[in-house]
């Protein structure tokens, strides 16, 4: 009875409490979903055996693994599992291809990066790389 009593107020619990109840939750929801997995086994391709990855009380993370391949492979799953923004941020800094995420405020920094061309120097020093380390690198 309530509602009858009181139609404006549960109008506005359903109308407006209610989605924003729901919207908080939804986000939340998401932004647990984008912490790095700390327990449990995860599945990867690309590793040639078993790693262990172990996080100590500061959330550092410390790799065990048999060979050096399978350690450079973890500590490149860690970091993007840690820092993804940063590294796509960064890329796209030295790229010259900010603008496309932030928009003309940004295009200056675009031009001088391509002016300076740091992205076409690193491509040219990576194919001047000996086979085994562009594969550590890779």
């Amino acid at each position: 009875m309530f509602y009858r009593s009181h139609p404006i107020l549960s109008r506005f619990l359903v109308w407006v409490v209610t989605p924003i109840l729901l919207s908080a939750i939804g986000l939340y929801w998401f932004l647990l979903q984008s912490l790095p997995v700390e327990e449990g086994t995860v599945q990867l391709q690309g590793l040639n055996s078993s790693v262990e990855i172990i996080r100590d009380e500061n959330a550092i993370p410390h790799i065990v693994a048999e060979t050096d391949h399978d350690a450079f492979f973890a500590m490149g799953y860690v970091h993007a599992q840690d820092r993804m923004w940063q590294m796509s941020y960064y890329r796209r800094l030295g790229q010259g291809r900010m603008s496309e995420v932030l928009g003309r405020e940004s295009l200056g920094v675009d031009q001088l990066m391509r002016t300076v061309g740091l992205y076409k120097a690193v491509e040219k020093d990576f194919d001047a790389l000996e086979q085994s380390s562009k594969g550590t690198l890779v």
